[in-house]
């Protein structure tokens, strides 16, 4: 903590429980506080992947509704206090890179993302034909290293499919998974 303990000497005769205060102790007492207050400052940077669909992949995001149902989006994720570094997507699915706060779970996120906009195509953007979003979704989390990366894929995402350089992984909204019964057993 920067402060120098010149001596163990006691201010006060060592009387047990009476409360007498040694210098160390002082010292120990005064670096703890400094220390905690160092401490304070949380250093966060959360950057997740989503990737939903629509309804059975069916292309409802046309090119009329597509920049305003993006803004939509973008403008909840404001909403929830995250910052949208990428969002892009085809006509059956959208992938957004986010900055998340600490406090956020994926689960809420994604709800408020996928319900916000649904409605807003519903009752705004084309309130003739119904908007709905598969329940499931994919939720990446990305370190900072590998940000340029996702965000250039999901930026590029109509060349990447158009191209069919998919890193599959990312573009995956569900996973099945095998439950005991339907696992082959091996030989006994």
């Amino acid at each position: 903590c920067g402060h120098v303990l010149a001596s163990t000497q006691v201010d006060a005769p060592a009387e047990g429980p009476s409360g007498a205060t040694s210098v160390a102790t002082s010292f120990a007492m005064k670096c703890g506080s400094e220390r905690r207050s160092a401490l304070r400052h949380n250093k966060l940077s959360l950057f997740l992947h989503l990737v939903w669909a629509t309804w059975d992949r069916l292309p409802m995001i046309t090119p009329d509704i597509e920049r305003r149902l993006y803004r939509a989006i973008e403008r909840e994720a404001i909403v929830d206090r995250c910052t949208v570094l990428a969002l892009n997507g085809t006509a059956d699915h959208v992938h957004v890179v986010l900055i998340i706060p600490p406090t956020a779970t994926i689960a809420d996120l994604v709800k408020n993302l996928k319900g916000s906009s649904s409605h807003f195509v519903n009752e705004v953007l084309r309130p003739e034909l119904p908007f709905k979003w598969q329940g499931s979704y994919g939720a990446f989390t990305v370190s900072r290293w590998d940000l340029e990366q996702v965000v250039g894929y999901v930026k590029n995402q109509k060349q990447h499919h158009a191209a069919s350089t998919l890193l599959q992984e990312w573009e995956e909204t569900h996973q099945e998974v095998a439950t005991e019964g339907e696992m082959g057993q091996g030989p006994d």
